[in-house]
């Protein structure tokens, strides 16, 4: 899973939620992107602020694409 870019604490919790079924995890990964991680606590604002930013640059990728149209 993280071979396909998705990052190892939602592989982690992916594989968790679906009873370590390959198949309905990474379904389950690409359906809830947006969710914040479980592990993570809710904190003050700046601290909610500063994550949201360092989520952003986890999904950044300054890579050339593999394919063209």
């Amino acid at each position: 899973m993280t071979m396909m870019g998705l990052p190892e604490k939602k592989c982690r919790q992916a594989l968790k939620n679906c009873d370590n079924n390959i198949e309905r995890a990474i379904d389950w990964a690409f359906s809830h992107m947006d969710d914040p991680d479980e592990d993570d606590n809710a904190g003050n604002d700046g601290d909610s602020v500063m994550q949201a930013e360092d989520v952003s640059k986890q999904y950044e990728c300054d890579k050339p694409g593999l394919y063209e149209l």
